[in-house]
C-alpha cells in the first residue's frame, strides 16, 4: 500500500505539514535519508528500524523523530514498513511541546507517551493515522510571539530560499539579533542553517522521479547558489555525500522521493 495522506483539521494546519500512513514491503534493506528543513515523527507499527548516525548505531523505539539534521542518517529497514509519519515545519515541535534540540531519537514527554500508546495498540496504519491526528490536536499549544516570528521567517524561506536574514527579520518585524535568538529557542538551529537546508532541499526536490537526471548546472539555475562549486560545497557539508555519490545512489534507488536513497545494504 502506497502512502495514504490523512486530511488535517484546520487547527493543525499551522503546526503540522502532513500526516500519512505507510504499509508496504521495503524497497531497500537500507536507506539514506537526506537532511530536510523539517521534523518527522514516526509511529512505528512493525519491527524496529536500526539507525546509523553520528552518535553511533541503535534500534529505534516505537515512536521516534528526526529533526533539523546536519548529515545523512542511514536506516536499516524491517522487512515490512508499517508506520504513521508526521511531518512538521521547523517551528512545529514548539507547537507540540517538544524539545527543539532533539534531532534523531525518542519523542519525549506527554506527546511521546500518547503516541507510544498508539504504536503499542494499533494494527492498521490508516486507523492509527487518524488516532495520531487526534493525539496531535490534544497536545497542540497556542502560538507564542516567538513561534510566530519563526513561522513568518520559515514560510518566507520556503517560498524563496535566497532571502537574506535581514529581509526575514524585517518581514517578521524584529531585529536581526532577535530573529536569531528566537530561531535558536524555537528550533534549536539558526535561520542561516535552515536557509541552506531549504536551498539544497529545493534543488533535490526538483529532480524528476522518472527519466534522465538533469545536470547540476540546470538544477541550480534558479536556486540561490551562485555557481556549481558553491552548490557542491554546501551539498557536501549538509548531505555528507558529493553530488556524484548522491547521483549514483539516486540511480539505484526505488523511491519516488529523491530525499530517500538506497543505503547500499
Amino acid at each position: 500500500m502506497l502512502p495514504e495522506p490523512i486530511p488535517l483539521p484546520p487547527d493543525l494546519t499551522g503546526a503540522v505539514t502532513e500526516v500519512w500512513a505507510l504499509d508496504m514491503p521495503r524497497a531497500h534493506a537500507s536507506e539514506q535519508v537526506l537532511p530536510m528543513p523539517a521534523t518527522e515523527i514516526i509511529v512505528n507499527l512493525a519491527e524496529p528500524y536500526r539507525v546509523h548516525d553520528e552518535s553511533g548505531s541503535w534500534p529505534t523505539p516505537g515512536v521516534f523523530r528526526t529533526g533539523l539534521r546536519r548529515a545523512v542518517v542511514r536506516f536499516d529497514n524491517p522487512p515490512v514498513l508499517r508506520h504513521v509519519a508526521v511531518r512538521l515545519p521547523a517551528y512545529g515541535p514548539a507547537r507540540l511541546g517538544l524539545d527543539p534540540t532533539d534531532t534523531v531519537g525518542t519523542v519525549r514527554g506527554a506527546l511521546g507517551d500518547d503516541l507510544a500508546g498508539v504504536a503499542a495498540s494499533a494494527a492498521d496504519p490508516g486507523e492509527a493515522a487518524r488516532t495520531v491526528v487526534e493525539v496531535l490536536r490534544a497536545h497542540l499549544v497556542p502560538e507564542t510571539p516567538e513561534v510566530r516570528t519563526v513561522r513568518v521567517a520559515t514560510d518566507a524561506l520556503r517560498a524563496d530560499p535566497a532571502r537574506s536574514i535581514a529581509s526575514l527579520a524585517d518581514e517578521a518585524g524584529v531585529t536581526h539579533k532577535t530573529l536569531i535568538a528566537r530561531f535558536r529557542r524555537v528550533t534549536g538551529s539558526t535561520p542561516s542553517h535552515l536557509a541552506r537546508l531549504s536551498a539544497v532541499d529545493a534543488v533535490v526536490r526538483a529532480i524528476p522521479t522518472e527519466g534522465e537526471v538533469p545536470s547540476w548546472t540546470a538544477l541550480i539555475a534558479d536556486s540561490p547558489f551562485v555557481d556549481q562549486s558553491h552548490f557542491i560545497r554546501s551539498f557536501r557539508q549538509l548531505v555528507g555525500l558529493t553530488p556524484r555519490e548522491y547521483r549514483d545512489a539516486l540511480v539505484r534507488s526505488r523511491y519516488d522521493d529523491p530525499r530517500f536513497l538506497d543505503g547500499g545494504g
